[in-house]
């Protein structure tokens, strides 16, 4: 009897130890793989239903919004005194522009680049230097005027129709510089995706997941003004959660990086 107890005991060890080594092989695997990065696609039943932590900003600068919605009517047609929605003269343009971005009252709903030159200087808010994106450039003494967009561009309403060019392309030359303070003015988003409770809700919808296939600008809208928040690596993966077009009918894909930030990528250099 002592011996079968004794047998019973050996195999009683025998059997924990296979256990515990067991259960250590795991924990070895993934310590070794500890902080990989997993690239390796999403099982498809998850595309388009997972929960995302990451929340789209609340607010975006005045400058943005104003040359995003500039960009829109790129390629539209002049008429002297048009407004828009699909004609414009170059006043016409910028009071179309900030009426839509609620921005009116900077620009105190004045139709007339003269106008808008002799108002703004008379409050001193003119210079021929520092611009900033949103500021107003005035050209010949009154008689054009266009919105700046930075790096010396400036989109406006010419003859030949809705465009953006260089600054000392234009004629008439270049006056004066208004400056309207909007690259330190946020403006709520319409719509923007808020927090949820914490354990409660989703965060957007993802639609597909695609990855950077090289070092890639993620920006606050889709416009190559508007401003950069990160940069991206080659590889990096994306989660896609919109869709627009920007200027020259570009597709840009609205995303939320590993980092958790969301913004716009260009949708030609992910795949």
């Amino acid at each position: 009897m002592s011996q079968k107890h004794a047998r019973l005991r050996a195999l009683a060890a025998l059997g924990l130890s296979i256990l515990i080594l067991g259960a250590l092989v795991p924990v070895a695997a993934a310590a070794s793989t500890e902080g990989a990065i997993d690239l390796s696609p999403q099982p498809r039943s998850l595309v388009g239903t997972q929960a995302v932590a990451a929340v789209a900003p609340a607010s975006v600068l005045a400058s943005t919004r104003v040359i995003a919605l500039a960009e829109t009517h790129l390629g539209a047609r002049y008429q002297r005194g048009a407004t828009g929605p699909r004609t414009f003269d170059c006043s016409g343009l910028v009071y179309r522009v900030f009426e839509d971005a609620g921005l009116g009252s900077r620009i105190a709903g004045l139709r007339s680049a003269y106008a808008l030159y002799v108002h703004f200087r008379a409050l001193r808010m003119t210079s021929t230097t520092n611009p900033l994106p949103g500021d107003l450039v005035i050209f010949g003494g009154g008689s054009h005027v266009g919105i700046y967009i930075g790096a010396g561009r400036v989109v406006h309403a010419m003859i030949s129709g809705v465009a953006i060019t260089r600054i000392n392309a234009v004629y008439p030359r270049f006056t004066t510089y208004v400056h309207l303070g909007l690259s330190t003015l946020r403006l709520p988003v319409p719509g923007a995706v808020r927090p949820a409770p914490r354990g409660r809700g989703r965060g957007p919808r993802v639609l597909s997941v695609v990855r950077a296939t090289v070092a890639l600008s993620l920006r606050l809208a889709p416009s190559i003004a508007a401003r950069r928040l990160l940069i991206l690596r080659p590889g990096d993966r994306l989660a896609v959660i919109g869709v627009s077009r920007g200027l020259h009918n570009l597709r840009w894909l609205r995303v939320i990086a590993p980092s958790g930030r969301i913004g716009w990528v260009v949708a030609g250099y992910t795949r």
